[in-house]
């Protein structure tokens, strides 16, 4: 609710499926605190189940059985947690698969995307090596001639589009699948280049 400039940044606050009663008590404090209630924004997030092995992994508050998530950044990492979080829209529960998370294939969605980064960066390293420089001002899309290159450079393009809508609709599921399919086009166009 920070006033930065010209802009009032508005906020959004994350509650459990169970908590709509506490949407208008959020809103009373904000107006009490001397902000303008209705800059805040309250989303209501579904069910996330744990699922190990192929089961939910049970837990209980009192009996003091649970995983925090100090406990599951320290199992799959913080990028896998931060994926797997932003895959379902917020108003789908979550079954967070542990093991998958924690795979180094590419079943894994976080390592597939990170391998496809690796891979551009050899990429550009090698360019860099070769004293080969990128301009995009000087591109010449002529020089493209494998399907796979035009169909990667149309995705690429539309990132701006993608990450308006995640923003204004507060969906950021959204960039998470534009980045696996930009990862999947990648891998088929590297695939074509070097003949595989």
């Amino acid at each position: 609710l920070e006033r930065l400039g010209e802009h009032v940044h508005p906020a959004v606050n994350l509650l459990g499926p169970d908590h709509h009663g506490y949407i208008a008590r959020t809103k009373a404090g904000v107006a009490a605190l001397g902000y303008d209630p209705k800059r805040l924004t309250v989303l209501l997030v579904q069910q996330v189940n744990l699922v190990r092995g192929g089961a939910v992994v049970k837990m209980s508050k009192r009996a003091g059985e649970l995983i925090t998530l100090d406990d599951l950044l320290e199992e799959v990492g913080k990028d896998a947690a931060r994926f797997f979080f932003l895959m379902r829209a917020i108003s789908t529960p979550l079954d967070f698969d542990l093991e998958l998370a924690k795979k180094q294939t590419s079943e894994n969605p976080v390592f597939y995307i990170q391998y496809a980064h690796a891979r551009c960066a050899s990429i550009f390293r090698k360019a860099l090596e070769n004293k080969i420089s990128f301009r995009p001002a000087s591109a010449q899309p002529e020089f493209l001639d494998l399907p796979e290159e035009k169909e990667l450079v149309k995705r690429l393009l539309e990132y701006p589009a993608v990450l308006a809508r995640c923003t204004e609709d507060l969906e950021p599921h959204g960039l998470a699948f534009y980045t696996l399919d930009l990862a999947r086009q990648f891998q088929a166009y590297y695939s074509a280049a070097k003949g595989d």
